[in-house]
């Protein structure tokens, strides 16, 4: 009879899975939250008695290629261990977070190719440490070396040290990591069950005072309300900011009160937001909510929601229809302002920055003023960098990511440039249409200085020094920013 087996070697699959690094972390996340959830009898009273909340720290050593994930949960005993190591075994009530069995093992082996386990449960006096080492794994060496030692009594803790890794935390992504997982745990830091760090520092939510567009009433704009289908339900609210952007916009997907989809990559259902991933209007910009889907399943990256059938659009349909009123207000949240230039004054500004930056030079700026600038930017530039960009150009087959932000108050963005790193080639380029240089722009004079100032900061950080119209790159950026902020005004 033919009988249907895994080998051993398809392991080394789970190095390709669809992981983020920000998944892929929340799965040890995950499994500390959800034991100190099921233990919480337990476990609570002492951490009371230590003056301590559950705590998780990440720790990366860039240099080293080393990183550790640590917790003082509850911890496993060796039976805990043993069930931990086989692949696919779900945990006895797997209605939680750590539901298929599989967290633990992929996610180590993505982001690395050895990995150890080290831990000890309340009440025990014996610490356990377990080693995995991939490429032996493949090869069919499944008798994982071990190592035992005394602890006290009152010892609790798991340690996951990861080695070999797959992935670097360079560049941006470690920017986003930090900025999604704060995002994920958003509830658990709300409500103060977890205390998450990262290389120490803590992980922090923080909410937004008067972020919601007021009612003549003073009451804000922010409804709750539940909608079904075949038979699930979803509890949610949906809101209008006050102060928006796209970033900031879009629904976050809740799960057991981890978010799985959201904030700093919203979910934005195209039955409300329009084309895929949504457009740049005043309803990507205002409407913001949080839903929650527990009754769903998840995938097995627990990154999205696993549909069935026409499930996603009539869920889609039934909050629009709750909420048909509130895109009304959305689309009328744009303040007033006047109408831009005509045709002939941009012509005009285009043909003057374009012969004018012929010989201009980039102002001779210091490297510690460049970084400065560069850190200032780099949240901004991030936020953006990962959704959908408004334009796109080409510049020597490198991707220009053009983005218009629609951002108000003292705190406002003028303009922010990412330039190329080794994690991420493409140049992000985010302009905000609502600074009140722009806001105002009734002449070409405005418009000539709007441009000018942004075209500085573009020449300074692609060039540094020197004249930026020699660089392909800025002469690509300026002609692709003047056709993008005057479409249809040549």
């Amino acid at each position: 009879m033919t009988k249907f087996r895994l080998d051993h070697a398809a392991i080394m699959s789970y190095r390709r899975l669809s992981y983020t690094a920000w998944h892929a972390l929340a799965e040890f996340v995950d499994n500390s939250t959800q034991a100190a959830l099921d233990n919480d009898a337990e476990l609570g009273p002492v951490l009371d008695a230590e003056g301590e909340t559950l705590r998780v720290e990440i720790s990366y050593d860039n240099s080293a290629g080393r990183m550790r994930i640590a917790d003082n949960s509850i911890g496993m005993n060796r039976g805990d261990v043993d069930r931990a190591m086989v692949v696919g075994l779900p945990p006895d009530s797997p209605t939680g977070r750590s539901r298929y069995g599989m967290g633990l093992k992929t996610a180590a082996c993505w982001l690395g190719n050895r990995w150890t386990v080290t831990t000890t449960r309340l009440g025990s006096t014996l610490e356990l440490s377990v080693d995995v080492n991939v490429d032996d794994v493949a090869r069919g060496l499944v008798d994982l070396p071990e190592r035992t030692k005394r602890v006290k009594k009152d010892t609790h803790y798991t340690v996951v040290d990861i080695s070999d890794m797959n992935i670097a935390f360079v560049g941006r992504r470690v920017q986003k990591t930090k900025d999604y997982l704060k995002s994920m745990y958003r509830e658990d830091l709300r409500t103060g069950l977890l205390e998450l760090r990262w290389q120490g520092d803590p992980l922090e939510w923080t909410e937004v005072p008067g972020q919601f567009l007021k009612d003549p009433r003073g009451s804000d704009y922010r409804r709750d309300f539940a909608v079904q289908t075949n038979g699930l339900t979803v509890p949610g609210w949906v809101g209008v900011l006050a102060s928006g952007g796209r970033s900031q916009a879009g629904f976050s997907i809740f799960h057991n009160q981890r978010m799985v989809r959201g904030y700093p990559d919203s979910w934005r259902p195209q039955e409300i937001f329009g084309q895929a991933e949504g457009s740049n209007d005043l309803v990507n910009q205002r409407i913001v909510g949080e839903f929650d889907f527990t009754e769903f399943p998840v995938t097995h990256t627990k990154d999205d929601i696993l549909w069935s059938d026409t499930e996603e659009v009539e869920i889609e349909r039934a909050i629009k229809s709750e909420i048909a009123d509130l895109i009304s207000v959305a689309k009328r949240a744009r303040t007033t302002k006047k109408a831009g230039p005509g045709r002939a004054s941009v012509k005009r500004v285009r043909k003057a920055i374009q012969a004018d930056t012929g010989g201009w030079s980039a102002p001779q700026t210091s490297p510690t003023e460049v970084d400065q600038a560069k850190s200032e930017i780099v949240e901004m530039v991030d936020r953006f960098s990962i959704t959908q960009p408004d334009v796109t150009a080409s510049v020597l087959h490198r991707a220009l990511k053009a983005y218009f932000s629609d951002e108000e108050g003292p705190e406002a963005v003028f303009a922010a440039v990412g330039p190329p790193d080794a994690s991420d080639p493409d140049w992000v380029l985010v302009a905000n249409l609502r600074h009140p240089f722009l806001a105002n722009v009734t002449s070409s004079e405005a418009l000539d200085v709007y441009l000018r100032l942004l075209l500085v900061e573009v020449g300074v950080l692609s060039s540094e020094q020197g004249n930026p119209s020699q660089i392909p790159e800025w002469v690509a950026m300026r002609d692709s920013l003047l056709r993008a902020l005057a479409p249809g005004k040549e």
